[in-house]
């Protein structure tokens, strides 16, 4: 499984777009004119950046096996859990043509493993490489996060104009139908 790896962000927003414009032409005409449906639209739609949350990593070690020459030889994995708050669907994201990471997404929580290729259990120096390791993959995942969340406070500080500029789309085009079904009531004098 890779993370970082499905949509690109800007495909992500424009999805969020066309959800904005699906709300507003379901709405009944009168629900347009609320002076507060902007603020509840941004509200309902503004992303939320994932933020790791370091201080409840939970780590583990789980024993393998790989295949040899003279026999299957054991060897530990260092598997890493790092609760975050936030869209989970921001770790689906692509920033500046990124390489995807080794890595996913279960509920709340990021995994990723770290192979030791040997057993960690007997070697203070394998278990001090493998934390090397995961804290340059925890510190590369919390670079891309911060260049998503930059996107991210860009896009919402942007909603409400958007939202407002569609609504008033909407309440044009509603404008112009009423205004042509009148002109064809032949009882209707305009």
């Amino acid at each position: 499984m890779a993370i970082f790896d499905k949509i690109f962000i800007e495909d992500y927003f424009d999805g969020k777009k066309q959800d904005i414009i699906g709300a507003i032409y379901k709405v009944e005409a009168y629900v347009l004119v609320n002076p507060n449906l902007v603020e509840e639209l941004t509200d309902r739609f503004k992303v939320n950046s994932p933020v790791l949350i370091k201080s409840k990593i939970e780590t583990k070690i789980i024993e393998a096996f790989k295949e040899g020459r003279r026999g299957d030889r054991p060897y530990e994995i260092g598997r890493y859990i790092i609760p975050f708050e936030g869209e989970a669907e921001m770790f689906n994201a692509v920033i500046n043509h990124s390489q995807p990471l080794a890595g996913q997404i279960k509920g709340k929580t990021i995994e990723f493993d770290i192979d030791s290729d040997g057993l960690m259990s007997n070697s203070q120096e394998l278990r001090k490489n493998v934390a090397k390791i995961a804290q340059n993959v925890i510190d590369e995942i919390e670079r891309r996060l911060l260049r998503i969340s930059e996107a991210v406070e860009i896009f919402n500080n942007e909603l409400p104009a958007y939202i407002s500029n569609v609504i008033g789309e909407r309440n044009a085009e509603i404008e112009a139908k009423k205004k042509n079904e009148d002109d064809i009531n032949p009882y209707k004098k305009g």
